[in-house]
């Protein structure tokens, strides 16, 4: 970032790198929960530069010099400017050793300024109750700080990192393929020519209509009779009207 940095960002980054290396100091002294909470991941970094960020914001933002409306918009265009009004409210209950420790931290020129100003801090989170502990640590738990924890993260690298500035939200996933539904037995048998063979519904049995009995006649009968044995029509018939009578004298 170095040389292409704005005043206004390079204040916030100057400062939040003391804050940061105050806190270094201070975290062996720490009570174990909160050292927890200081070094949970968010993003690429922890908890406690976000953490510096954000409290180097507050601070400038509140300076009367030239940068402090250029940070204050850093910090809203993040999404931080709730949390600054929170910390307003807050400050004054917080303990005197919270404002000593930026102040410390602020002019700090080597370890030894650093160290002193990370035992403000201990000193500080030791005089909170373990309510009023408990609250800071659901402060930097809740979502608002994490997500413009992340923000700022993203736009000022942790101290000693390589990777380049990124603004905006970070590049959407790309989405995970949809699993493929895996077929059921039935329908790889189907594929393999093993196809469940389908219930046909039985064909309705019907009874053939017997033709209507053909009633015939003697005579009739006699016709038939004669025509299978190869008398023709005229014959058959004559011999079916049988003799002539005879006529009288």
């Amino acid at each position: 970032m170095g040389n292409s940095m704005r005043p206004e960002e390079a204040s916030l980054v100057l400062l939040a790198t003391r804050l940061y290396r105050a806190i270094g100091f201070a975290m062996p002294r720490l009570p174990e929960p909160t050292q927890a909470v200081f070094t949970s991941r968010l993003e690429d970094s922890e908890v406690r530069w976000a953490l510096a960020l954000l409290l180097a914001g507050w601070r400038l933002s509140h300076e009367k010099k030239a940068e402090a409306p250029g940070v204050a918009e850093i910090m809203k265009a993040a999404g931080a400017a709730v949390l600054l009004e929170q910390l307003d409210q807050l400050r004054a209950f917080l303990p005197e050793g919270f404002e000593r420790f930026i102040s410390a931290a602020n002019e700090a020129g080597g370890d030894a300024q650093f160290a002193g100003a990370g035992a403000y801090l201990v000193a500080a989170v030791k005089a909170l109750g373990d309510m009023q502990r408990s609250g800071l640590h659901a402060f930097l738990r809740s979502a608002p700080f994490q997500e413009s924890g992340r923000a700022l993260i993203r736009r000022f690298p942790e101290p000693g990192s390589s990777r380049p500035p990124v603004w905006g939200a970070p590049p959407p996933e790309e989405a995970a393929p949809k699993p493929k539904r895996r077929p059921g037995r039935g329908d790889r048998f189907d594929r393999a020519d093993f196809a469940r063979p389908r219930a046909e519904r039985p064909a309705e049995r019907r009874t053939p209509l017997a033709p209507p009995a053909v009633v015939l006649d003697d005579e009739a009968v006699t016709r038939a009779y004669l025509c299978t044995l190869g008398w023709e029509g005229r014959e058959v018939e004559r011999l079916i009207a049988g003799p002539k009578p005879k006529r009288d004298a």
